[in-house]
């Protein structure tokens, strides 16, 4: 399933988008 690997991709990007932002932020 393409789908699912796409949504995984994006999910791991946000994590460490979100993690980026918490280190930055602090």
């Amino acid at each position: 399933r393409i789908r699912a690997s796409q949504a995984k991709v994006i999910g791991t990007f946000i994590g460490l988008g979100g993690a980026a932002l918490l280190t930055f932020c602090k």
